[in-house]
């Protein structure tokens, strides 16, 4: 087994805290010698696991379980949650790993040679810039950041700091998606014509609940960290934040990247964003019977995007209402002028005619990826000091998060509108798919005439320079960013 590239930082803690807490000065680093922990039999890479809902323990038992990993502390706001995660792996694991509620008590920490992070989308970008300023390799879950621009800054603290950064897409670790990916491409199943993106998950609604005070076991400040400072509400913790703008970004942003991400590895992962955009959508819940409600959350949970790459379009629904005879996928799906290729079930392609033939391996394909799934090459990259190996580099991950971030600029852009008025910015294609999606929230809705009735958003189409990542909309612009709350600042990192 090849020697992993150790880490110490060669600053002292109280320098670390001040340089983190203005998210300015870059640290100073040492590369000199291998942390005491990881010098044993195993080679065990030394992890901190930073936000502790379901995905977060998935993460601490996941590394814990392995004979290469340790996970040292565990981290989250909520220290509740944090100390019921310690016990977890102490009573199944027998490990002793330090629970906190702040991240930069174990960043300071030269045994801790990854951290992985699976907190809420407002802190994901600036806790890996942190991460890599501290010389410590990152899994970040998806989506990478929570505006596009936080995106490329994750993009260029990989390369400045010579660190892995895995994207936690974990569908970038399944062969069967590369073959299907590769028989889309081949022209053996028809000529591609679209890529398609689904996340329907059937949800229910929030309703309204007032602002309270924080319990006392949740830090409140450390929670919001780079986000606009709220009053605390019972829609935000644990888990609602998703459908509020200041900490979330709706379904495309809370389950889109993993379906995005394919859509793009069928595409031949172009690093370039798509020429136009156009997203569509409302927010609405049943009521009693011929009526329908609103709640608190602000984000769509009816919403669908069209994106254009060239002659082949991406197309995006998400939708949380669910009737009898709706299906609630979340997969993507690959289309030719023939049917289409997927991997529900395993890599498939489904003819026009509703036949299906069984993928195995596809003439040309492209390279699978490397063994261990998504925790497994993340652990054996870090160890080899090969961010080249990734299956799921930050570069992929900012790429696949743009497409969400580009939707939902879209939409927020966009005024209120009839349906007619919403079909006139859509294609044929685009329209067909809308009215499938509208005749399943007339039959959640029942007794409402949804086209009629209904208020929609109309977005506003919208496209962005390869090169500067900017828009010629300046109110499009204004939204690449987030306004800054000290000290919790992403850095600009420069290259």
């Amino acid at each position: 087994m090849k020697s992993y590239r150790p880490i110490r930082s060669s600053v002292s803690r109280r320098q670390f805290l001040k340089t983190t807490a203005a998210s300015a000065t870059v640290l100073g680093l040492s590369t000199q010698f291998l942390p005491a922990h990881a010098q044993g039999a195993n080679e065990r890479v030394g992890v901190a696991v930073i936000g502790l809902g379901g995905q977060g323990n998935f993460h601490a038992q996941t590394y814990q379980s392995r004979d290469d990993a340790e996970v040292l502390y565990v981290v989250d706001a909520d220290r509740k949650r944090a100390e019921a995660a310690k016990k977890r792996l102490e009573e199944k694991f027998q490990a002793t790993p330090r629970a906190l509620q702040e991240v930069r008590q174990a960043l300071e920490d030269a045994s801790v040679d990854a951290i992985s992070i699976a907190t809420c989308n407002h802190w994901h970008a600036l806790m890996t810039v942190w991460g890599c300023q501290a010389g410590k390799h990152v899994y970040v879950e998806k989506p990478c950041s929570h505006t596009l621009w936080e995106g490329r800054q994750c993009v260029n603290a990989a390369k400045k700091y010579n660190v892995c950064i895995q994207h936690g897409t974990q569908r970038r670790s399944d062969a069967n998606w590369y073959l299907a990916a590769a028989a889309f491409r081949s022209g053996k199943y028809g000529k591609p014509t679209a890529v398609e993106a689904f996340a329907h998950r059937p949800r229910t609604g929030l309703g309204f609940k007032p602002t309270t005070t924080p319990p006392e076991w949740l830090d409140w400040n450390l929670w919001v960290g780079p986000s606009a400072m709220l009053p605390y509400h019972g829609n935000l913790v644990p888990y609602n934040w998703h459908w509020f703008w200041n900490f979330g970004n709706g379904e495309i942003g809370n389950n889109g990247p993993h379906h995005f991400d394919m859509c793009r590895l069928a595409l031949g992962d172009p690093h370039q964003h798509p020429t136009k955009v156009f997203s569509w959508g409302t927010r609405v819940w049943p009521g009693e019977k011929g009526n329908f409600v609103t709640d608190q959350a602000e984000t769509p949970n009816v919403q669908a995007a069209c994106y254009l790459f060239g002659e082949i379009p991406c197309y995006f629904a998400a939708c949380n209402l669910r009737s009898a005879n709706w299906i609630p996928r979340e997969t993507a799906f690959f289309h030719t002028d023939e049917g289409y290729v997927t991997n529900e079930g395993g890599p498939v392609f489904v003819a026009k005619d509703g036949s299906k033939t069984k993928i195995g391996t596809v003439e040309g394909t492209l390279s699978l990826p490397q063994p261990g799934g998504a925790f497994g090459n993340f652990l054996q990259c870090v160890k080899e000091n090969a961010p080249e190996k990734l299956n799921a580099p930050i570069e992929e991950g900012h790429y696949s998060t743009a497409m969400c971030h580009l939707g939902n600029l879209s939409y927020r852009l966009g005024r209120k509108a009839t349906w007619e008025e919403c079909c006139q910015a859509m294609n044929n294609e685009m329209r067909e798919r809308a009215e499938a999606i509208l005749d399943n929230v007339g039959a959640v809705l029942e007794g409402c005439d949804v086209r009629k009735e209904l208020s929609f958003v109309a977005g506003e189409t919208i496209s962005i320079s390869n090169e500067t990542e900017t828009f010629s909309q300046p109110q499009a612009d204004a939204l690449l960013t987030k306004p800054p709350r000290e000290p919790f600042v992403v850095p600009e990192v420069r290259l």
